[in-house]
């Protein structure tokens, strides 16, 4: 995926971020505040692989990561939804807080008691620190853990509850992307790639259709990014974390 997306300039929002400062426009203050914290937080940058600036937090002898998200959104799973992606994914991790999940990071309620904080023009998260593996080519080991851990998360959030992601089903979600793709594809020259992605958008196609003609299949949220980047490997096996 991110070697795909380098060829884009439009989408080197991908590219690593160097770490920023944490001082400059008063986030330090900002956050210890927040998240009540004290004068005795130490807050340092951290270098981010996307488009959001993380912060090191240590208070207390414990280690968290503060995750500073532009409060706009950056994600819209339909047009007109836009600036929802970010309630969502804090009432899904609220649920799985809820649950005492443990396949998911979870974030740390602020000082009152909610999961978003306004930080500035951004919306914050506070996670723990979570010690893991930096995987760059997945053993099948690797991806038995994931598995494992992505099966667990499905069977912590089903059934799917009403709620402000009632409209990321897998119907609606599909059917944009495969609108990207319908587009992407008119205007691409049709060659060996293109013909692979027309049987590729039809088997996409047939499986829709198979899949909402069953009534009985189980529903459950969903990550929205599964991909090594996303998933902390540790010695008690895979943990999620960057729900889209």
């Amino acid at each position: 995926k991110d070697a795909f997306l380098e060829k884009h300039a439009g989408r080197c929002i991908y590219t690593r971020r160097s770490a920023g400062t944490a001082g400059d426009d008063g986030i330090a203050s900002a956050l210890a505040s927040a998240f009540a914290l004290g004068e005795s937080a130490v807050i340092s940058p951290m270098p981010s692989p996307g488009f959001n600036t993380l912060l090191h937090v240590s208070h207390a002898g414990v280690d968290y990561v503060a995750k500073l998200m532009d409060r706009r959104d950056f994600t819209p799973a339909l047009e007109g939804h836009r600036g929802q992606h970010l309630r969502y994914e804090a009432e899904l991790l609220g649920a799985l807080r809820a649950r005492g999940s443990r396949v998911a990071v979870l974030p740390v309620p602020g000082a009152d008691g909610q999961l978003l904080q306004a930080i500035g023009d951004r919306t914050c998260m506070l996670f723990p620190f979570v010690a893991s593996v930096a995987v760059a080519e997945p053993t099948r080991e690797h991806c038995r853990a994931a598995a494992i851990a992505l099966a667990a998360f499905h069977g912590e959030t089903a059934p799917v509850s009403e709620g402000s992601g009632a409209h990321y089903t897998f119907e609606a979600l599909l059917d944009y992307e495969l609108a990207h793709l319908r587009a992407g594809m008119a205007r691409t020259q049709v060659d060996a790639p293109a013909a692979s992605l027309q049987i590729a958008l039809a088997a996409a196609e047939t499986a829709r259709e198979e899949v909402l003609r069953d009534p009985g299949l189980p529903r459950s949220h969903c990550h929205g990014d599964v991909c090594p980047r996303n998933f902390f490997f540790t010695p008690d096996g895979a943990i999620l974390h960057d729900y889209q």
